[in-house]
């Protein structure tokens, strides 16, 4: 366990990885917001076509955080893993400013979903080892005001691009590497692997459904319920634009999308610490901890 701490009371781990969190989200959404506009409007695609992209990648990236938590549980070197992923997708992404096809654009999306499915649970599960365990929530939402943070910067720079230096998509796509770089960096020379307690090693990879304890299960359905109803973010992009806002203008509505997230993340999660120690306690968990499909980038 860290026990080193200075700023918020959190170890160099968990800030590091916030950073880590920042950067890769910066990189992202340089292209995010503008890709359903990138798909329609310059290689033709349908939206449709739009809504095939993002379903097949995420539901890669979902099932991938299964099967990269139970293997960073194996082997315990969750750093590699979290490095793998986040390389993957930081070097995948500029890629998308040469595509000259929708299918491109869908073999792309498909290996950045891949690195976001490898890098989630390890990475999740290394915050968790990083901090006291009533510090958790503190922790985790630390990690998600930076991502969110990083999702409010990426636009700006990419308002900022094209507003000043080219109308030109592609360009601000390829100049998303730099801070994916810089993502890269920080997780090497700040982010440190911590040994688990574990003395044996976990089972195979296998679910067992009744081995589970009630409070996971309601967990996993709540969040599949939500999941289903929650529409995806390309389709309200594309409305924006139907509506009559400007391409330059996109990235601005993003922005103030990722605000309320930014702003109430750590209060949100440090809130569940307090709240944490008055519900009862699962006597079993019956799962990994870094496992679940569902944690989020």
């Amino acid at each position: 366990m860290i026990k080193e701490k200075t700023f918020l009371g959190l170890s160099k781990n968990v800030r590091s990885l916030g950073w880590v969190s920042l950067f890769n989200d910066i990189s992202s959404e340089m292209i995010y917001p503008l890709l359903p506009l990138f798909l329609t409007q310059v290689l033709g695609a349908g939206v449709l076509f739009v809504g095939i992209i993002e379903g097949i990648a995420e539901s890669v990236s979902s099932f991938l955080k299964l099967f990269s938590g139970w293997l960073s549980d194996r082997f315990q070197r969750r750093k590699k893993i979290i490095f793998f992923g986040y390389a993957l997708a930081s070097l995948t992404r500029p890629f998308i400013g040469l595509a000259t096809s929708a299918y491109h654009v869908l073999f792309l999306r498909f290996f950045d979903r891949i690195g976001k499915g490898v890098r989630a649970s390890p990475r999740d599960a290394l915050l968790s080892q990083s901090c006291q365990e009533d510090e958790r929530g503190k922790a985790f939402g630390f990690q998600r005001a930076m991502d969110h943070a990083g999702a409010m910067v990426g636009p700006l720079i990419a308002t900022l691009l094209l507003a000043t230096l080219t109308d030109n998509l592609r360009v601000v796509f390829i100049l998303s590497i730099i801070p994916a770089l810089l993502c890269l960096w920080i997780l090497v020379r700040g982010v440190t692997d911590i040994a688990g307690d574990r003395k044996t090693a976990p089972p195979p990879f296998r679910l067992h459904w009744t081995s589970w304890n009630r409070q996971f299960k309601y967990f996993l359905i709540i969040i599949t319920l939500f999941t289903l109803g929650n529409s995806s973010d390309a389709f309200l992009l594309l409305r924006a634009k139907d509506l009559g806002v400007h391409t330059v203008s996109i990235p601005i509505l993003w922005f103030f999308f990722h605000l309320s997230k930014t702003i109430f993340s750590i209060p949100g999660g440090t809130l569940s610490d307090r709240i944490l120690p008055l519900l009862p306690r699962p006597t079993t968990s019956g799962f990994s901890s870094s496992s679940t499909a569902f944690s989020s980038d």
